[in-house]
Formats: C-alpha cells, structure tokens, sequence
C-alpha cells in the first residue's frame, strides 16, 4: 500500500478535513507514488491559524537561535539525502543521479541563511544634532509559499529558509503531484525542534 500524507499542521500530521486523498502518479511507471490529503478552506485556515499562533514566539528568538535550529533542519536532511532523493524521483520523475544535488541543494539553503541570521540590521540616520532617526527591520509574520512540480524540496527550501531565518512563520502549498518530499521536510525540521505551527503544510490542489 503507498504512502499516505496528510497534511502537515502545527506540527502533526493531520488528516483532510474532506476525508478525501489524492493519488500520486509514478510517471515512469504509472502507479501510485503515495497519496496526499485533498485540502480545502479549512485545511487552510487552520493551517494560518497555526501560524498565526506561533508567529509571537519564533520572532522573540534571538536570531542565532533560528539560525542553530536551521542548521540542525540541514544536518537531518543531509543524513536523509537518498531516502528523499529516491522520492523526489518517484515523483517527480527524475533521474536518479539528478536528485541527490537537488535534496543536497535544499540543506545547502538551510545552511545559507543560517548564517546570515545576524546580518539584517536597521540603520540609524543622523538628522542634525540631538536628532535620529532610525529603521528597523521586522518579519511580515505569516507567509504564504507556493511551490511547483519540478524541484519540491530544492524550491521549498529555498523559500521557506530565508522567511524562518528572518523572524516569519510558513503555510506552503507544494504542487499536487510532487508533495511527499516538502512534507518529509516539515517532518525534519520539527523534529530538528522546530516549534509547532512554524511551518506548516496544506496539499491539495489549486482550488
């Protein structure tokens, strides 16, 4: 029997809220990869409100605190670099010698951005005397990712590490027909301790 995904919500793995599961098509032999949870609007809205919830928490965290977190989320892709590989090929129906650099490629963003944590900094302006002015640089709190079939991992890491980096929570929807390896990764990276509701992941189609 494949696979079967459910939606990834507050950290848990949570079935659609439909109790309908779509397949997902091996294309290089046409059966089933695993299965995925349908989504709808309540699947998402719970999926913001988990966010929502965790967003106060994580931006408190010192930043060198993301940054040590993101750097485990690294360490336990590349410990699972050809399990994930071999599903991103399932999947997406690439060549097994392709995907290795792609999950490898994913780490690599976690490990980027995991350095540059303490880097964005506000400016102060001097105005004339006993006079500043300042900027301050905060996250926008909740964001919102939408990814494509082609590369799921490589392009959901690359889009999920910089917002965790900078201080936002994540809901990200990856292409139907490519889910398994964005939800493995959100699997990893609560058990690399992120906190419950920071990334979060709702599958499903456009609709």
């Amino acid at each position: 029997m494949a696979t079967r995904y459910g939606h990834w919500i507050d950290g848990t793995d949570c079935a659609p809220n439909s109790g309908a599961w779509l397949k997902s098509y091996r294309p290089a032999t046409s059966d089933v990869a695993c299965e995925i949870a349908q989504g709808e609007a309540r699947d998402v809205g719970a999926a913001v409100a988990a966010a929502y919830e965790a967003r106060a928490e994580w931006r408190a965290r010192r930043p060198i605190e993301r940054g040590r977190v993101l750097i485990e989320i690294a360490r336990r892709v590349t410990a699972e670099l050809d399990r994930l590989a071999e599903l991103e090929s399932a999947e997406a129906g690439k060549l097994p010698k392709l995907t290795p650099f792609e999950v490898a490629g994913a780490a690599g963003y976690f490990e980027f951005f995991a350095g540059l944590v303490n880097l964005p900094a506000g400016e102060v302006l001097d105005l004339g005397p006993d006079y500043h002015s300042y900027t301050l640089r905060e996250p926008f709190g909740v964001v919102a990712v939408i990814t494509p079939w082609n590369a799921p991992i490589n392009q959901a890491a690359r889009a999920i590490a910089p917002a965790l980096a900078s201080g936002n929570t994540v809901v990200i929807k990856p292409s139907e027909f490519t889910s398994a390896t964005t939800l493995e990764l959100a699997r990893l990276a609560s058990e690399a301790g992120l906190p419950p509701g920071v990334l979060n992941v709702v599958t499903g189609t456009g609709a």
